[in-house]
């Protein structure tokens, strides 16, 4: 049956003691979460050939439901919840077990979109990925769940890309695809923002001790990079960089955004909303990950 799961034991998944809320690395759990897909989307579509390159297209719609326990083994679980003609969605989910009941509880979810692609041309293969098998006996309400959730998460994908930040006019005839707004444009706007701010127009949110008096900070005093180059250790069986790798550094670099922007006071890292794959990373690239805190309101905060 392609309706499969697999399981995952993962012991250095802790934080170590960065925050008291939670013991979860996120970091290391795409990168253990990316791996594991892999082998699931693998086995669905190919049957363990190498018919097809199963290439990451993004991580969605992933919590942190419950808190982490230190020195408790964490499973990480992942099925095929929704397919479609060359795509296909595969949910992680990260269990343990409570010492105390032995009962299992849910810690995170991630939701992953795998491509089938062409070894040759790297362009997605329409037909390539078979349907779910039709449900075992006592299974069949849990895979109705599980669809309904897979076609609703491809809904709200659609909804996103076509309800995103357009800074240029999509109507004009010229220009078919939106694009990322330019450092000029994004410092239009932050110019902007300051000038309502300045005027009393917004609320400005600095995260500063009880006695400190100082002006809002900006979007450019919690930028932050780091750059490195990708080595052959880092790549993938197609021989670009492995997801969870560039995954992983990302949430690094977003949690020391975060930590220096709370000044070191503790902080939850509640989820991602999604991480998308726009092009692969080949070995011998050097790369540049960027983080900025951009929003803050009340006791919340996004990176």
């Amino acid at each position: 049956s392609t309706n499969m799961m697999l399981q995952n034991a993962v012991s250095d998944i802790e934080e170590g003691g960065v925050h008291g809320w939670s013991a979860m690395r996120l970091g290391k759990f795409y990168e253990a979460l990316d791996a594991l897909t892999g082998d699931v989307a693998h086995k669905h579509v190919s049957g363990g050939t190498d018919d097809y390159a199963l290439v990451t297209g993004g991580h969605y719609h992933s919590i942190e439901l419950a808190r982490a326990l230190r020195g408790v083994d964490m499973t990480l679980r992942c099925y095929v919840t929704h397919t479609g003609s060359a795509s296909l969605e595969v949910r992680t989910d990260a269990v343990q077990v409570l010492p105390a009941t032995g009962e299992e509880r849910l810690v995170t979810v991630c939701h992953t979109v795998m491509v089938a692609t062409d070894p040759s041309t790297g362009k997605p293969v329409s037909g390539a990925v078979p349907p779910l098998a039709p449900p075992e006996e006592g299974d069949a309400q849990a895979q109705a769940m599980r669809a309904e959730l897979g076609n609703l998460h491809s809904e709200i994908r659609r909804r996103r890309a076509a309800e995103v930040l357009f800074i240029r006019d999509i109507r004009d005839d010229k220009v078919k695809l939106s694009m990322p707004p330019t450092q000029d444009e994004m410092r239009r706007v932050h110019d902007l923002h300051k000038k309502a701010a300045a005027e009393g127009g917004i609320a400005a949110h600095r995260a500063v001790g009880p006695d400190e008096v100082g002006c809002p900070d900006e979007v450019s005093d919690h930028t932050h990079t780091s750059s490195l180059v990708v080595f052959p250790e880092h790549r993938n069986v197609h021989g670009n960089a492995f997801g969870g790798f560039v995954t992983g550094h990302a949430s690094d670099l977003a949690h020391f955004a975060a930590r220096y922007y709370t000044r070191g006071e503790p902080f939850a890292a509640i989820g991602l909303d999604e991480a998308v794959f726009l092009s692969p990373v080949k070995v011998g690239d050097c790369i540049t990950f960027t983080a900025r805190v951009v929003h803050a309101q009340d006791e919340t905060f996004r990176v």
